[in-house]
């Protein structure tokens, strides 16, 4: 599907992903604030049927599934070598409980959970919240007013301080050792560049991601990816949108009359000017910095095919809008419900 396709092209976006390894099945975790729609999300591009609830805080624990990614190249390697077993690409997705002010220091539901899964994770698909609805509360900042911009800002810098309370720990564990010549040539070396590290994130007034950082050493990647910082990671940000929103013309949906288009004048703003940013046509301009994209998807859409779906007795309704979700941007229109299947699955 293409907004597990797409997901998966931002691996390959640019040179400050060199900061992330590299492997066959990648692992997506889906953040966000409560009644962000992250459950929505994961339910879309898994055909899991996760519980969703107009509550604050439904989910208390992690949902997993995997989203098979219908690569072009793999058909054309099978049909031009005709092997006897071909193994597809899988994304392997996990919706977290809620990100909050304060994460870092242990507030919210599952602090813990949260710093493990994404410490895993290859991907950070940050969910963020751009539909009004009555029923749906938003329980967080601004007396319940839905701002999008707002609540990526303290995202982000959740993420950060996340980051920044475990690096200093590792520091502080690490300095008497090396203080006293007790861990050797490559625990000294390590803690030089854990050292570089520490002095990016302490900078006084600034919260700019360890993967804005271009000028690394290699010792110094090493280190970041030994230890899997949060903000080294690759971010799509997903956009849940109204789904008169998200139906609208790709040109009408990224203007700044929109949420998209906010969100994205958002990521250019504080995110672009560290390295090239990728053009991504679906979203019809530039949208990112390094390792960082902006898509939307619809929940409320995402229901509605559901619907559709069941009462046809049909279980494909809820994938359709993900194959046209414009996730990163890297797909127009995604591939077709009804094409070719990954070699060795059914149906």
């Amino acid at each position: 599907m293409a907004a597990a396709e797409d997901v998966s092209h931002i691996m390959l976006a640019d040179r400050s992903l060199e900061l992330q390894t590299h492997h066959n099945n990648i692992r997506v975790a889906i953040i966000g604030m409560p009644n962000s729609g992250k459950t929505s999300l994961f339910n879309a591009l898994t055909s899991e049927s996760a519980a969703v609830s107009d509550a604050a805080y439904a989910t208390v624990r992690e949902n997993s599934g995997v989203a098979n990614y219908d690569d072009p190249r793999f058909h054309w390697l099978v049909d031009h070598y005709d092997p006897e077993l071909c193994v597809p690409s899988r994304v392997r997705c996990v919706d977290l409980p809620p990100l909050v002010p304060g994460s870092w220091s242990g507030r919210g539901v599952g602090s813990e959970l949260i710093v493990k899964h994404c410490a895993a994770a290859d991907v950070l698909v940050v969910c963020v919240r751009a539909f009004e609805g009555q029923t749906v509360t938003h329980s967080l900042g601004g007396g319940g007013t839905v701002n999008p911009l707002r609540d990526l800002d303290l995202m982000m810098d959740e993420l950060f301080d996340l980051d920044k309370a475990n690096i200093s720990a590792m520091y502080g564990g690490m300095k008497p050792v090396v203080e006293k010549n007790m861990g050797g040539s490559l625990m000294e070396a390590e803690f030089k560049s854990l050292e570089r590290v520490k002095a990016w994130v302490d900078r006084a007034g600034k919260k700019q991601p360890l993967r804005h950082n271009l000028e690394w050493t290699d010792q110094d990647v090493a280190v970041i990816q030994k230890y899997r910082f949060l903000t080294a990671k690759p971010v799509v940000v997903a956009v849940n949108l109204e789904a008169r929103d998200y139906t609208r013309p790709p040109e009408v949906r990224v203007s700044r009359s929109n949420p998209l288009g906010r969100v994205s004048e958002w990521a250019e703003a504080k995110h672009s000017g560290f390295g090239s940013p990728s053009k991504h046509e679906g979203l019809g301009k530039a949208q990112t910095g390094p390792g960082l994209v902006v898509g939307a998807f619809s929940g409320e859409f995402e229901e509605r095919l559901l619907e559709v779906g069941s009462i046809a007795g049909a279980k494909t309704g809820r994938h359709t809008s993900v194959y046209h979700a414009h996730l990163a941007g890297g797909n127009t229109t995604g591939p077709k419900p009804g094409g070719r299947a990954p070699c060795g699955s059914e149906g």
